[in-house]
């Protein structure tokens, strides 16, 4: 559904299109602090509740399994409701999940926590990036820039708020503000979107969408770049901050602030990979964030010196950011118009399946030999992802 459609001006500050962008991009960003807060807060945990790598690692596969699971649902809900309503709903199930973590004295709860969380993001995503795609056409890759700069601005702000959190109180606390700022953010999401709140039953209809990607060839293979990715995405996140202290000698805060930084230069090169992909071609965008992406990695597991390995996070960060939102931008561009939220929603839940398992197999790795040949597993899956996107687009 389309909802209010597009205010034709495209406006990625003003006007409608731009208060909507504005209240999406606000929820993404605390969506995403509420889940990317607890990488730097792991070694906390861990020691807390006596967690192992691989314990540690599960938490966020159990996040990234309730977001894929919920992705297809979230999207044809969208697709026959009103993005508006899966919005909100998406936002109010999120801060219940807060809550949960802010009362977490146990690794069961703990768990219960961040899959509330995950069912949470899990609607939120397609009905974002649906309500986004509908207003913003010419513009669509900046705008889903912007959304997705949101997100990770979420991993930038997380580090610095994990050390002052811990500095000043149990980690468990962290939760709180994130759970009211996303409250605030949603009165707004409800009072301008111009959309009606709809309330039905919608039938799933799973075989009908999986015929129909499966019948696109471009869908299938870049199905496949998504999984690779993200599995190699998750995994290298999840783990950076005890990375960096394990394998690089890195103390607590300072990998803590390298975390933050990572995501800090993905935040400010995702708008500007959106407009490059508009304006040059999406896929080719990706490819070249991907081949970034590998370098930087490559660097940080043979780099030595602080300074270098500092270098090699910029790179990293800067390809792991960029590659999303033109690759969106290019998977919403093959969808039509009707399923356009279901049919992402069911790459996505595909995809995150795959990225989901990256910090359950990094943790494993660890533990099983060490950090450093677990990023040396996903710096393979990252060149992987360059050679098939080099692949489709000499195929176009």
């Amino acid at each position: 559904m389309d909802g209010c459609v597009a205010d034709r001006s495209e406006s990625l500050y003003s006007g409608y299109s731009g208060r909507i962008l504005l209240a999406v991009t606000g929820s993404e960003l605390l969506i995403s602090l509420g889940a990317l807060i607890l990488p730097p807060l792991l070694p906390t945990i861990s020691g807390d509740l006596g967690l192992s790598p691989a314990q540690a690692g599960a938490v966020m596969t159990v996040w990234w399994l309730a977001v894929a699971f919920n992705n297809y649902p979230g999207g044809r809900l969208a697709d026959r409701l009103s993005q508006k309503t899966v919005l909100v709903a998406g936002a109010l199930v999120t801060i219940v999940g807060l809550v949960v973590l802010s009362t977490a004295f146990t690794y069961a709860v703990l768990l219960v926590g961040v899959t509330v969380i995950g069912v949470g993001r899990g609607l939120f995503q397609p009905a974002a990036i649906t309500q986004l795609s509908n207003l913003f056409v010419e513009r669509r890759g900046q705008a889903l820039g912007i959304r997705n700069a949101a997100f990770t601005a979420g991993g930038t702000f997380a580090g610095g708020a994990a050390a002052v959190i811990l500095a000043l109180a149990d980690w468990r606390a962290a939760f709180v503000p994130i759970a009211v700022g996303l409250l605030a953010v949603t009165a707004l999401v409800h009072v301008w979107n111009r959309q009606p709140y709809e309330l039905h039953r919608v039938p799933l209809e799973i075989r009908d969408t999986g015929r129909r990607l499966v019948s696109i060839g471009e869908i299938r293979w870049l199905v496949v770049v998504l999984s690779v990715y993200g599995f190699a995405w998750n995994g290298a996140t999840t783990f950076l901050p005890t990375y960096l202290q394990v394998s690089k000698g890195f103390t607590g805060s300072t990998a803590s602030i390298a975390f933050s930084g990572v995501f800090l230069v993905g935040a400010a090169t995702q708008p500007v990979a959106g407009l490059v992909g508009d304006r040059l071609g999406h896929l080719r965008s990706a490819a070249v964030a991907t081949v970034a992406c590998s370098a930087g990695i490559g660097v940080l597991l043979l780099a030595s010196n602080a300074v270098v390995v500092g270098a090699g996070l910029v790179v990293f960060g800067a390809g792991l950011a960029a590659f999303w939102p033109v690759v969106t931008a290019h998977g919403m561009g093959t969808l039509s118009d009707g399923n356009r939220a279901g049919d992402w929603g069911a790459i996505t839940t595909v995809f995150l399946v795959a990225e989901s398992l990256g910090s359950a197999v990094a943790g494993l790795v660890a533990e099983a030999a060490s950090y450093d040949t677990a990023y040396a597993l996903l710096f393979v899956c990252f060149l992987s992802t360059a050679g098939i996107t080099g692949w489709l687009i000499s195929r176009e």
